[in-house]
């Protein structure tokens, strides 16, 4: 089978190269998946560069999700049967052709959901859950404010916040993106090529003093900052996932450019060949 690997640190375009090697068969409560469609997340370029968190051991095939079908199951697996779609989840290296999964760790596709989003089901959602319920922990009524809210996160905390009835104000770099938040339910959007953003919170939130956080904060009756990460970022440098909000409205989206789809932008296009290359494969 084809798998894409690095065998040292370094630029995704440098040190990434597509191996030939055999098909994995799954162990005891295992399953084989032939995967289908697999994102290109910042943190997987961070990863490879070596500058992320905990580092896998080298050689290493990148991908943190993606989504494929069940080829084969090992011994004492229940609840699956060969042909399901499926999604992995916490499970490193989907980057390949087949990859095995503990059967404990997937969930089942519903055939209305298409690939490229059962692709992305993982990563970005549960990003913007835990920032909101467990990081910040903002309360129904209470006011959000997001940078990138065009990017894949912030249009997750868009839908999120709809739910947990948290009114959002909604920063972008581009004034064309201005209606689209609002008609995708944003309460509130502050163009920062045009507006005072600090200003323009102040009037929404009806508050003489505004303090501008970083990524995503949270404004109550007292504007704060976003709280330190907890353990689940505690070993992850914040600034890389910082940098794909901050940077999403210029990325338009980069987050959740799928390699299925070739959208992959800023000028790496030998990293997208080699993502395609093992999509047309699968």
């Amino acid at each position: 089978m084809l798998r894409i690997q690095f065998e040292r640190f370094g630029e995704p375009t440098e040190v990434l190269r597509v191996v030939d090697v055999s098909i994995p068969r799954p162990g005891i409560n295992q399953v084989l998946i032939r995967m289908h469609v697999r994102p290109i997340h910042p943190s997987d370029l961070s990863i490879m560069q070596g500058r992320y968190g905990a580092l896998p051991a080298l050689p290493a095939c990148p991908g943190l999700e993606g989504v494929g079908v069940i080829a084969a199951l090992g011994e004492g697996v229940q609840g699956f049967h060969v042909g399901q779609r499926v999604v992995p989840f916490n499970s490193w290296g989907t980057w390949q052709e087949y990859v095995t999964v503990d059967g404990s760790r997937l969930l089942l596709v519903p055939d209305r959901i298409s690939d490229e989003v059962a692709a992305q089901l993982t990563v970005n959602p549960m990003s913007a859950w835990i920032m909101l319920t467990q990081e910040l922990q903002v309360e129904r009524g209470e006011w959000l404010v997001q940078t990138a809210a065009n990017s894949t996160v912030g249009r997750l905390v868009l839908q999120l916040t709809q739910f947990l009835g948290v009114k959002t104000i909604n920063v972008v770099r581009r004034r064309e993106q201005v209606q689209e938040l609002l008609n995708a339910g944003a309460d509130e959007v502050i163009c920062s090529a045009d507006e005072n953003v600090v200003e323009r919170i102040a009037q929404i939130t009806r508050q003489h003093r505004c303090r501008q956080g970083h990524g995503q904060c949270c404004w109550t009756n007292r504007c704060r900052r976003v709280k330190e990460p907890a353990s689940w970022w505690r070993d992850a440098p914040i600034r890389s996932t910082l940098d794909a909000w901050t940077d999403g409205a210029k990325q338009n989206d980069y987050a959740s450019c799928c390699a299925k789809t070739g959208l992959w932008r800023n000028k790496r296009a030998r990293l997208v060949a080699l993502s395609l290359a093992l999509n047309s494969a699968s």
